[in-house]
C-alpha cells in the first residue's frame, strides 16, 4: 500500500500540508520520527507557520512507481532504451532527501523564518555546489559602509560535472558518449569544455549602493528612471577569466595597464549613452589574492580596499544580521533603500506598459500593490550541514506570504485575463438579443 506521505510527497505539497494536521493524540518525545526530531532542532515552533514532512525512504518508493508512469508517457520513444531513474536521482543527490521543512516565528513587524532540506546521505550532486563546512563571510569586512546589496556564495561546479556523468551512466551507452563528445569540443579560451568544468572552484561576492539622487534614463524608453549605481563583481579561484576574456576582446580592447598591488587591469567600452558617463567598467585580476574584480567605478573598489568603515559598521545592516547565523556558505542583504529603488523601477515600467495598453485591467493594481507592501531590509544565510542545509532569512514577509502568493496571483490572473472574455461574451449576448428583437418587429 503507498503511504499518505508518499501521496503528499509526489504532490510536491508535503511540507505545507504536514503544517495543517490535527489531532488530539501525541506521541512521547522517544517515539518521533528522526524527522520530527530534526525539525525541532532547525525550525522554530510557535509562529504562523511551522510544518515539515518526514520523507524517509518515501521517495524511493515514489520513484519506483513513477518510473513507469514516464514509460507511459514517453508516447514517442523518446527516452533512452534504459534509464534507471532511481539510480539517476540517487547521482544527482536527490534521492536521498528525507526531510522539508520551514517555519516562521514573528520579531516585532519582521519574521525569522527557517527552511530545512535534509539528506539520508552526505550532501552530492546538485547539493554538493554550495561548497563544504560553513565559514565566516567576507563580504562584511570588505564592501564599504553603505551597502546597499550584496551576495556572496561559495560554488563547488566539478563536483556536479562529476555527479551528471555518473548519472548519465545509468542511461545506454549512446548518451555518455555524446555527453564525453559534447567534453571534449574545444573552447575560443584555450581549453575544452572538459577542462573548464574542473576550473569552475571558487567564491562569487557581489556588492554595490545606489545614489538616489542622481537618476538614469533607459536608453530605449526615457519614461522609465533607476538611480546611478555602483556595483563590485569578484571571483575568488578563477583567476584564469581575465586572461579568457582579453583572449576573445577585439585588438582594440587589449589595452592593459599595470594597477596598485600588482594588479592587471582592463578598462572596457562605455554600457550606454554619454549620459552614463559616471559608469567606467572595468575588469581587474589580483594575482595576489587569486581573483578577478570587475566594477563599474574603480573608486568604488579603491574605497573597498581601504582603511575606511566597513559594511558591517552599518546600523541597518546589524539589525538585518543580528539573528542569523554566522557563519554559512552563502549570505545576501537587500537595503530599505534597495528594496524602495526596485519598486520604483518596477513601477515606472508598469506606468510605461499601462500608457501603451499593455498591461491587463487590474493587474497594474495588484502588482502596484506587492511592491508597496515592501520596502524593508531584508538578509538571509545558507548554512551547510553534513547530510543537506538550511536557510534563515531575516525579512518583512513570513512563509506563509510566500505559500500564498502563488495561488492568490493564479487566481488574480485567470480573474483579469477573463473580463476580456466576459466582456465579448456579454456583448455578443446582447447584440443577439437585438437581433432577436428586431426581427420579431
Amino acid at each position: 500500500m503507498v503511504e499518505n506521505r508518499t501521496l503528499i510527497a509526489v504532490a510536491g505539497m508535503g511540507f505545507l500540508l504536514g503544517s495543517l494536521t490535527s489531532g488530539g493524540a501525541e506521541l512521547a518525545e522517544a517515539e518521533w520520527s528522526k524527522g520530527a526530531k530534526l525539525a525541532t532542532q532547525f525550525l522554530d515552533f510557535g509562529g504562523p507557520v511551522y510544518g515539515y514532512v518526514d520523507l524517509d525512504g518515501v521517495l524511493e518508493e515514489a520513484l519506483a512507481n513513477a518510473e513507469g508512469f514516464v514509460r507511459m508517457m514517453d508516447m514517442g520513444g523518446e527516452l533512452p532504451s534504459e534509464m534507471d531513474l532511481q539510480a539517476i536521482f540517487n547521482e544527482l543527490g536527490l534521492g536521498g532527501i528525507d526531510l522539508m521543512g520551514l517555519s516562521s516565528i514573528p520579531k516585532g513587524d519582521r519574521y525569522l523564518n527557517k527552511s530545512i532540506v535534509h539528506l539520508g546521505q552526505e550532501r552530492r550532486g546538485i547539493f554538493s555546489i554550495p561548497g563544504g563546512a560553513p565559514a565566516e563571510f567576507s563580504v562584511l569586512d570588505l564592501a564599504p559602509k553603505g551597502v546597499d546589496f550584496f551576495y556572496e556564495r561559495e560554488f563547488v561546479l566539478s563536483s556536479f560535472f562529476g555527479a551528471l556523468r555518473n548519472a548519465l551512466e545509468n542511461f545506454d551507452e549512446g548518451v555518455v558518449a555524446d555527453y564525453e563528445e559534447a567534453l571534449s569540443q574545444p573552447l575560443p579560451i584555450g581549453m575544452t569544455v572538459k577542462e573548464l568544468t574542473g576550473k569552475m572552484d571558487g567564491k562569487m561576492l557581489f556588492f554595490g549602493r545606489f545614489h538616489s539622487d542622481e537618476r538614469l534614463q533607459y536608453p530605449m524608453d526615457p519614461r522609465i528612471e533607476f538611480p546611478l549605481f555602483e556595483v563590485v563583481v569578484l571571483i575568488e579561484g578563477l583567476d584564469w577569466i581575465f586572461d579568457a576574456i582579453v583572449s576573445m576582446a577585439p585588438p582594440q580592447m587589449q589595452q592593459i595597464v599595470q594597477g596598485d598591488r600588482g594588479s592587471r587591469v582592463l578598462q572596457l567600452p562605455p554600457i550606454g549613452p554619454a549620459a552614463y558617463e559616471k559608469i567606467q567598467p572595468t575588469l581587474i585580476e589580483d594575482a595576489e589574492n587569486g581573483r578577478v574584480v570587475f566594477t563599474t567605478s574603480m573608486e568604488y573598489w579603491n574605497e573597498a580596499l581601504g582603511e575606511g568603515e566597513k559594511a558591517r559598521d552599518g546600523e541597518e545592516l546589524n539589525l538585518a544580521v543580528q539573528d542569523l547565523p554566522k557563519k554559512g556558505n552563502g549570505f545576501y542583504y537587500i537595503s530599505g533603500q534597495a528594496s524602495a529603488e526596485w519598486a520604483n523601477v518596477v513601477k515606472s515600467v508598469l506606468e510605461a506598459l499601462d500608457e501603451d495598453g499593455q498591461v491587463q485591467a487590474g493587474m497594474f493594481e495588484f502588482i502596484e500593490g506587492i511592491l508597496n507592501a515592501g520596502g524593508s531590509y531584508e538578509a538571509g544565510v545558507q548554512v551547510n550541514l553534513e547530510e543537506g542545509f538550511y536557510v534563515v532569512i531575516d525579512g518583512d514577509f513570513s512563509h506563509r506570504t510566500a505559500i500564498l502568493l502563488g495561488p492568490i496571483s493564479a487566481i488574480a490572473t485567470l480573474a483579469t485575463a477573463s473580463f476580456p472574455a466576459m466582456n465579448r461574451v456579454l456583448r455578443e449576448a446582447r447584440e443577439a438579443e437585438a437581433a432577436g428583437i428586431e426581427s420579431a418587429e
